[in-house]
Order: C-alpha cells, then structure tokens, then sequence
C-alpha cells in the first residue's frame, strides 16, 4: 500500500475520513479496520522521508526493510525501533494497535466493538497530529 500522496490527497487522511463517516453510522468494525491502514500509511509515510528509501513510493522489498512492510499492529513497534536515533516525529510508547489485525476484516461485524475503534481513532488523531508537523516541517509535501 503507498503510503505517500496520491491527486493531492494523502492516502492516510482517505482512510482516516472513511472511518469516521463509518464510525458515525455505527458500523465498528468497518471504521477500525480503516484506522488501522490509516495509521499504518502515516507511519509509512514518515518512514520513507526519515530514511528508508522508497521503492516507487512504497517500502523496500529488502530483508533490512521486512520489519516497515508489515501491518500497523506490528509496525508501531517497529517505527518505534527505527526512530530510537532520531527525535522527530515521536510517537507514543504503547502500541495502541495491537489489539488489531488484518484479518479481522473477515471477522463477524460484533467481534470489533465500539470502543476498540474509537480507541484506534484517537491513535490515529494522535498521528494525525504527528504528520501535520512533519508537513509543517517540509518533510512530508
């Protein structure tokens, strides 16, 4: 998944509205699902203009780089890894997605509750947050 901008739009920020007009039809387990890739394409995102060097704007398929071409619930942790040289664009300790899976986009629609996505949804305002400073900064365009 590019995690970078595509027609002026940053994919995260697609993900990120598709899950609140989700989250505020009540349709749980859709919305996290959604926060879940949002997040994981803002990590993304910053790792390809921290040093990572990107492969037609989306991670590197090399055995160095399997560790960023994962889903957000083991990505956190692995951005976290990554940033421990850097001061930029921190993020907070707890992996607040762990709890989440992409498998769980086959699991029944009761299995993901209401406050499992709205936890997801402040993580990602967190991130949100996070990606606003680093266009601030002219490191994300």
């Amino acid at each position: 998944m590019k995690a970078l901008i595509r027609g002026g739009t940053l994919v995260w920020e697609s993900g990120e509205q598709t899950a609140d007009l989700l989250l505020e039809n009540g349709r749980w387990a859709n919305a996290d699902h959604h926060y879940g890739l949002a997040a994981e394409c803002a990590l993304k995102a910053l790792l390809l203009q921290q040093g990572i060097p990107p492969n037609n704007g989306d991670m590197p398929s090399g055995r160095q780089y399997r560790p960023y071409r994962t889903h957000i619930n083991h990505l956190w942790d692995s951005y976290q890894n990554f940033m421990q040289t850097r001061n930029d664009y921190p993020i907070p300790a707890d992996n607040p997605f762990q709890d989440w899976d992409i498998s769980q986009r086959y699991a029944s629609k009761t299995d993901i509750t209401e406050q499992a996505a709205r936890s997801h949804a402040a993580a990602v305002g967190t991130l949100k947050n996070i990606i606003k400073q680093a266009i601030f900064d002219g490191v994300l365009l």
